[in-house]
């Protein structure tokens, strides 16, 4: 399967400059063990007769030489070995290759060689005898249009006039080689044939349009999009897909392709380094360092043809030459340029021919032509170095090229220089082999005896092969142009193709060719990126196995795509991209990872990602009869739907040896797990669990290719043992880490991430090594996110105030809300009761920051947990007992109350500790960067958007003293504004828990860090740590500024908004109000003891629909929201919604906050559904310290009628037709808010 397609439509000019044609070429690959096609191997016909009793030996044409080869069936014996005296001393030299036994026998005169000839042709002992015979390069057509303006760095130098393109065979010729080749096919079926692959490959060709010369000679260029300079990769390359497959491999340098072929320009700067590299020679020295037969100096291959060689044999030499002129500088290649040819002399006669050639080291080019430039061309296609400027590159960049010069200058090569090549290939570890040549003269109808011959020069190339294919080495070979659909294996695009020339030629440094040759390599390039990957598969203390024949093979034809009309096997074109990616799909432990859905086809804006892994615990059921202590991940009965008992965040530090600095980006990253929160003993599993770590998140490769990973156990303890309780899953794959593996990434990006530890205890590092050629100062810091897809805004339920035109006495701060643990206190919920596993809270383990939240969205994590003691304050408690200090003062002045509730608790320092939460509201800093955080405190968690940061929790006892912990967060990337345009707004949550009230401690504090948004938080810079103050922004908080007419004493705002179905009341962010109005309402006020108990009010929080909105639709359903700022308390700290209450006549939804706390909800329509424990009851605060704020006060009905009775009560949970909240002078509003008019 070989496309051997059209490229982007060459137009070549014909000989007579009138008319142009289209040159369609499909050029068939042969691969052994590989994919072979129509002639396995290349053959080549003598025009003489021969039978197994006749010695055939060629007439007086100068291309025949005095050798033989020869194998013994037996090969521990030599062919030699069964000649009488005195033919064995007759000969000249004998040789035996490698792997294959082949002997190359040599003689001095043809009667000799005539003589062994027959005798070896009439024993039986002997496999095959055969007279060398020649090959040469396929049916290449040159040069095509116009090749590559210069270097790619200098668009305005002229390209040279282009070459005409080499006439093709004439039909008759044409024809007689298919049909001797696919033998029998008549001249009218080839004909139909070829016009079949004309028309399959022009789709091909026109989807890479021609673009304009960059020459300024304002013509066209048929070349591949390097040709322009425009820094476009070749239509051959983007045909197949190579670009594509790069993001997951350009090749190892490990990977070694032998090319067999003319010359090679060693010095090309796109090939100098790619060049294998012989370890064990030294260059220059004349001596076979590595004794391997007699190579002396092969640094990077070998010349099997010999230098300077018109034939291998020919007449003797004349006179010596006269001495040589003086040195004139280096050039690339070994000879100047060649004079114009002299008259051809008459052929030699056989009898006077000598071998006057001998091989070498010097793999350099013959002369300077364009016949001298076909080996150049076809390494540059298997592994040029990119070129982005001329827009050229090898199919393989990061392969090595093992150059095997087979080719006399007249581009004539023998079998023997072929089969002898392969024994150097295989010896000096090449893995692939590329031959770009064919048949000298294919054999249009041969004889029975030029049959038999034909079959004995396959057998050469068949014993050759066989050691390859038995030691796993891909041959790829050239078919020819056009072979039939039941021979030709693949498609491979050979037209047009853009690659590297000699630089002597002074022509630039890439020009087009096109044919077989072209296509050759192409292949060879593709087998060498999925080489590339299988061969790399296993352990990595495993030296990788590139030998993999049979494998590549079949990738690559499984991989090709289906090309309808395309008359090959199965109508198959090569597909790099696909066969690189089944490469690691079907290689050992090797993982092709699919991007993070979540993350990329997410409907909700990313809102953050900061750096490290959620930290889950969960206590998971185990299959009948297994031991907690002793199970196995595969006997855990269920992981899915089990809720965790702790969910925390693990932030990991850049590793010591790989912190960013000015050294070298590290190769090997390294994910160190040292400790655990929890252990299987820990109260929070029942002994009938297992304890289950689950880390997870997002894990960020900033490199495509493979990733390999593997996991090292603690020293002394055995990787099986370890692995039986380790789960690793990554993009979307679940990976075996018994042994190593390789994650292959298309492309750099952000990939789903988990891993799960049963019972953890000791400690495990996970080691990612990065892909080959890639470079990065990534750590282990910064390769895994949690991301947040919350909103970054302001509470749904705030007013839109940030806009107001003078500054607050005090800046924003935090709402601060607690529960007290020690004898008799009661949890205040039931997640609270489970985590502390008692009627009262006595104790403060660490998973008890998880059991419990705000209960806003956002931020909160975790159940609601109403807290009933709260504070407003401008900062934290970052003095050892300021926060047991602050609430004890708050519980004395609110208990000294005559509303005060009776179930006021009066913290005892001594014996009592507490728990709670402190929410905040940040803006992302002005100058773009990223957010760090530092806790400090006895026990403590943060949270931003819903997502754990940072984590210095510990278990606690009531009353006891405690060390103070610190921990920072990873580098959180922040979202400027909103998907709205308007500037975000993040929410904090900071958990804590106090053991002794004397002398805990709370604070946070900030620190800019570097990071680039959206999926790429790095964080090991940072800025100095300041008070977070700084950050804070104030929507559900005010401190209104003294002295000046700033606010509305005893108001309340009311809004309205018709109501489409939204599932809660909008926010004055999202969709303006119909209409808007202050209360008290005069009206209504007038009979204040309809709805109150005080003879002395002024005001009442009661309104209706028509209040706001006087022409509001008796059919209507609309939304209500009032508020003001306030700095009251709640009778005995009770509060209910009139038409939201069980003892009511209607049963509306709706919902009160108070700052950032929920203090009243009825959520339901249908009771039934309803949760009792939170479900209308009052969670006013019982204690509470404003400080200098004003706590928002907010209620909310959701789709009312025009006509309902709207407002919350003051201590009353039943709602009774008097106890409506009073409009006072606690309440304020901004006094600058205009208001807005009904617009229904």
């Amino acid at each position: 399967m070989v496309e051997l397609s059209g490229g982007p439509g060459a137009k070549a000019a014909s000989s007579g400059g009138s008319s142009s044609i289209w040159w369609k070429v499909a050029i068939a690959v042969a691969v052994v063990t590989v994919i072979v096609v129509v002639v396995a191997v290349p053959v080549s016909v003598l025009r003489s007769r021969a039978s197994k009793g006749t010695a055939a030996v060629a007439g007086p044409d100068p291309i025949y030489n005095l050798r033989l080869l020869a194998l013994s069936k037996d090969v521990s014996r030599r062919v030699i070995d069964y000649l009488p005296p005195p033919l064995p001393g007759l000969l000249a030299a004998n040789r035996t290759l490698d792997y294959s036994f082949i002997e190359l026998l040599d003689f001095n005169d043809l009667p000799t060689l005539q003589e062994v000839l027959a005798r070896l042709l009439e024993d039986d002992r002997v496999r095959f005898v055969v007279q060398d015979f020649a090959m040469k390069i396929g049916p290449d057509l040159g040069f095509s249009q116009q090749e590559n303006n210069n270097d790619g760095t200098d668009p305005k130098t002229p390209p040279f006039p282009p070459s005409p393109p080499a006439a093709p065979p004439p039909p008759s010729a044409v024809l007689d080689s298919l049909v001797a080749a696919l033998g029998g096919v008549d001249g009218e079926g080839l004909q139909g044939y070829t016009s079949s692959v004309a028309a399959a490959v022009e789709g091909g060709a026109k989807a890479f349009p021609v673009t304009a010369s960059a020459s300024g000679n304002g013509g066209s260029s048929a070349s591949g999009g390097g040709a322009n300079g425009d820094g476009s990769l070749p239509w051959h390359l983007r045909k197949v897909q190579v670009p594509e497959a790069w993001k997951l491999t350009s090749g190892s340098s490990g990977v070694v392709v032998a090319i067999l072929d003319t010359g090679f320009d060693i010095e090309h700067p796109a090939l100098r380094g790619s060049l294998w590299v012989n370890p064990n020679e030294v260059p220059g020295n004349g001596k076979d360092d590595d004794n391997d037969g007699g190579y002396a100096d092969d640094i990077h291959g070998y010349d099997f043809a010999g230098s300077n060689c018109d034939h291998d044999w020919r007449q003797p030499p004349g006179p010596p030459p006269s001495p040589p002129s003086p040195p004139s500088p280096p050039r690339p290649l070994r000879m100047p340029p060649a004079p114009p040819p002299a008259p051809s002399p008459p052929p030699p006669l056989l009898s006077n021919l000598v071998l006057i050639c001998k091989d070498d080291a010097d793999v350099r080019p013959d002369g300077n032509s364009e016949l001298d430039s076909h080996g150049t061309h076809v390494a540059g296609i298997v592994a040029a170095a990119l070129n982005a400027q001329a827009g050229a590159a090898g199919a393989a960049p990061g392969a090595k090229l093992m150059l095997l010069k087979v080719f006399s200058k007249s581009r004539i090569l023998w079998a023997s220089h072929v089969v002898t090549a392969y024994a150097y290939a295989l010896r000096k570890g090449a893995h692939i082999i590329s031959c770009s040549f064919g048949p000298k003269d294919p054999v249009p109808q041969p004889s029975p005896a030029q049959a038999v011959l034909l079959a004995k020069q396959q057998d050469v190339y068949a014993a050759a092969v066989q050691p390859l294919q038995e030691g796993g080495v891909l041959v790829v070979a050239a078919a020819g142009v056009n072979w039939g659909s039941n021979e030709v294996d693949i498609a491979v695009p050979g037209q047009d193709v853009y690659s590297t020339i000699p630089t002597l030629l002074n022509k630039g440094l890439y020009a087009n060719m096109t044919g077989s040759s072209m296509a050759t390599p192409l292949l060879a390039g593709v087998a060498a990126l999925v080489t590339s990957v299988i061969g790399s598969a296993g352990t990595l203390g495993d030296k990788p196995n590139y030998y993999q024949a049979t494998r590549v093979k079949d990738l690559l034809m499984g991989t090709a795509d289906t090309a309808r009309g395309l008359p090959v096997k199965g109508s198959k074109r090569l597909n790099a991209l696909r066969a690189v990616q089944a490469a690691f799909a079907t290689s050992n432990n090797s993982y092709l990872l699919a991007a993070s859905t979540s993350f990329y086809n997410s409907s909700a804006p990313l809102a953050l990602l900061v750096g490290g892994l959620v930290e889950e615990y969960v206590a998971v059921p185990l299959q009948p009869g297994v031991a907690p202590g002793a199970a196995r991940l595969e006997q855990v009965a269920r992981v899915d739907g089990i809720a965790p008992f702790d969910v925390s965040v693990r932030v990991f530090s850049a590793n010591a040896s790989s912190a960013r600095s000015p050294s070298p980006a590290p190769t090997v990253i390294r994910m160190r797990i040292d400790s655990y929160k929890y252990s299987i003993n820990t109260s929070a599993v029942p002994a009938d669990r297992a304890l289950l770590l689950r880390l997870r998140g997002l894990m960020r490769l900033d490199a495509s290719g493979g990733w390999a990973v593997s996991l090292q156990p603690s020293a002394g303890v055995a990787l099986a043992n370890v692995t039986a309780r380790v789960r690793f899953m990554a993009g979307q794959r679940t990976v075996d880490l018994s042994l190593p593996c390789t994650l292959a990434a298309e492309a750099a990006g952000v990939y789903d991430f988990e891993l799960q530890v049963l019972n953890p205890d000791q400690p495990l590092e996970l080691q990612w090594t990065r892909p080959l050629n890639s470079s990065s100062n990534q750590t282990v810091a910064d390769m895994f996110v949690v991301p947040s897809y919350l909103p970054a805004v302001p509470p749904r339920y705030a007013p839109n105030i940030e806009a107001l035109a003078f500054a607050p006495a005090s800046p924003p701060g935090w709402h601060v809300a607690w529960e007290y643990a020690g004898p008799a206190q009661p949890p205040p919920s039931p997640a609270i009761a489970a985590a502390t596993s008692n009627s009262s809270v006595n104790s403060l383990p660490a998973y008890l920051l998880g059991a419990f939240g705000s209960g806003l969205l956002p931020p909160s994590a975790g159940p609601w947990a109403p807290l009933r003691n709260t504070a407003v304050r401008a900062g934290l408690f970052p003095v050892a007992g300021s926060f047991g200090e602050m609430a004890a003062q708050a519980a004395n002045a609110s208990a000294a109350a005559s509303t005060a509730a009776p179930t006021i608790v009066i913290p005892n320092p001594a014996s009592m500790g507490a728990y709670g939460y402190a929410v905040a509201h940040m803006s992302p800093p002005a100058n773009g960067s990223g957010v760090r955080f530092q806790l400090s405190c006895t026990s403590c968690r943060l949270l931003v958007q819903g997502v754990v940061v940072a984590d210095a929790s510990q278990a606690l006892a009531p009353g006891a003293a405690a060390a103070r912990l610190t921990a920072a967060s990873g580098c959180l990337a922040l979202a400027a504004s909103t998907s709205a345009s308007r500037p975000a707004v993040y929410t904090l949550e900071l958990r804590f828990a106090v053991g002794n009230l004397s002398s805990g401690s709370l604070d946070v504090q900030w620190a800019a860090c570097s990071a680039v948004g959206g999926s790429r938080p790095v964080g090991q810079g940072q800025g100095q740590w300041s008070n977070v103050s700084g950050l804070l922004t104030g929507s559900v908080m005010w401190a209104p500024p003294r002295g000046a007419a700033t606010a509305n004493a005893g108001s309340m705002r009311c809004d309205v908004w018709s109501a489409l179905g939204e599932p809660e009341v909008p926010s004055q962010l999202d969709r303006p109000p119909l209409a808007s109005v202050t209360l008290p309402n005069t009206t209504r006020s007038r009979n204040c003891s309809a709805y109150s108990t005080n003879r002395n009010c002024t005001g009442l929080a009661v309104v209706v629909v028509t209040d706001i909105l006087p022409d509001a639709d008796q059919r209507g359903s609309y939304h209500v929201r009032c508020w003001t700022f306030w700095s009251g308390s709640f009778q005995r700290g009770l509060v209910a919604l009139r038409s939201a209450t069980a003892t009511g006549s209607f049963i509306e939804r709706a919902s009160a906050y108070l700052g950032a706390q929920r203090i009243y909800s009825n959520l339901y329509k249908d009771l039934s559904k309803a949760d009792n424990s939170t479900n209308m009851r009052s969670f006013a605060p019982l204690v509470s310290s404003p400080g200098p704020y004003y706590a928002l006060l907010a209620f909310e009905y959701h789709n009312v009628s025009n006509t309902l009775v709207l407002g919350p009560t003051d201590g009353f949970t039943n709602a009774p037709s008097t106890g409506s909240l009073q409009i006072s002078s606690a309440a304020i509003t901004p006094a600058r808010l205009a208001l807005r008019p009904p617009t229904h």
